[in-house]
């Protein structure tokens, strides 16, 4: 993880929002594909939905044309024409209907034109002879032979074997569409689901990975900025509000402690920080004000000693105190000078007395 370690927080955050994005746009794309592919498939079964309807309907409607006719020669009932009349309608739209369905499909489009040619016979060779003999009571009977002889039943029958070959037809090809359209169903199912519990992994990772790399450090550098001085107050109670506050207890205390040292660093020895920040910084501040406490002991010794006040006891604070030392020894020496100074003033004394006296003898 040195790599992702070492990225900022921005590109972290960005790097983590683009696995996301990324899994979400590969299963959006995964599942528009298998939705194009399902409705392609609806659409060729609806497609051989209507086919085999025009198929039934067109068969019914020979059908109600071949019952009409048969009344009609059983009858002479012109009534009974009506059926027929009617089927011979709704055959020849239900057959075009057909053939309109069918204009990417050779195979289907030359079954259709079989059927309406036997529908076609069926009408030249049994229904419009019948009728026209029944038109004259003398030929009645001769109508009624046609439709005994079965002459237009291979016609039919024909018509309705081409209509189960259309339907087996459109039963092959709906097999593998149908098949196609579960596959479809299927995958796109186990996109959406499997898209699902990918991105709540992905989520879990991400936030594992932020708590590791993100969080903890942030929480680290918090605490440690906390040892430095006591956070303010910034009105947020998460991580970045702490870090934050701890940021601006640091600046502030380094501020307020360099304002010292800079005063302390042209002679000014009566400034000292007065708010208790916490931390290091109050140990810096702490020994600041006792270096400013020392200087000016120091600084009142060198005053009595300038005031010619050499009893004063100039003790340095450890060996390592070079002013206390020197003025130590500054100290000895001048008590060794002005002893040395007190012996020659009372030798000269000395000597004046003893000039004195041999003078008067």
């Amino acid at each position: 993880m040195t790599f992702f370690d070492n990225l900022s927080i921005r590109s972290k955050i960005v790097t983590a929002l683009s696995v996301v994005i990324l899994v979400m746009v590969g299963a959006s794309v995964i599942t528009h594909i298998e939705s194009s592919q399902i409705r392609q498939t609806t659409k060729w079964t609806d497609h051989t939905d209507e086919v085999v309807e025009a198929s039934n309907h067109l068969l019914s409607a020979m059908v109600d044309q071949e019952t009409g006719l048969r009344g009609f020669l059983l009858s002479g009932d012109n009534a009974f024409l009506a059926p027929y009349r009617a089927g011979a309608a709704e055959f020849d739209r239900w057959i075009a209907k057909a053939r309109q369905l069918t204009t990417d499909d050779a195979a289907q489009q030359a079954r259709f034109g079989e059927i309406q040619k036997l529908s076609e016979t069926w009408h030249r060779e049994s229904a419009d002879r019948a009728i026209a003999l029944m038109a004259k009571p003398e030929t009645r009977e001769a109508a009624r032979q046609i439709e005994i002889s079965g002459t237009g039943k291979a016609a039919m029958d024909g018509l309705r074997a081409k209509v189960a070959e259309v339907l087996s037809h459109e039963k092959t090809l709906s097999i593998p569409r149908l098949k196609a359209q579960e596959t479809a169903f299927d995958i796109t199912e186990k996109v959406v689901y499997g898209s699902v519990i990918l991105n709540i992994l992905i989520a879990l990772g991400i936030g594992v990975l932020l708590t590791r790399t993100i969080a903890r450090p942030i929480t680290r550098v918090t605490a440690k900025l906390a040892t430095l001085a006591a956070p303010v107050e910034t009105g947020r109670r998460d991580e970045i509000g702490r870090m934050e506050g701890c940021a601006l207890a640091v600046e502030n205390a380094f501020g307020d402690i360099s304002r010292v040292v800079a005063a302390v660093s042209v002679g000014d020895l009566s400034q000292s920080v007065e708010k208790d920040y916490g931390g290091l910084s109050q140990d810096v501040a702490k020994g600041l004000a006792e270096m400013t406490a020392n200087l000016n002991a120091t600084a009142a010794v060198a005053d009595a000693i300038a005031s010619g006040d050499l009893t004063v006891d100039a003790k340095p604070l450890s060996e390592k105190d070079t002013l206390g030392i020197s003025l130590e020894n500054m100290v000895i020496k001048l008590r060794e000078v002005v002893a040395q100074l007190a012996a020659a003033a009372e030798n000269m004394s000395s000597g004046s007395q003893e000039l004195s006296a041999s003078a008067e003898q």
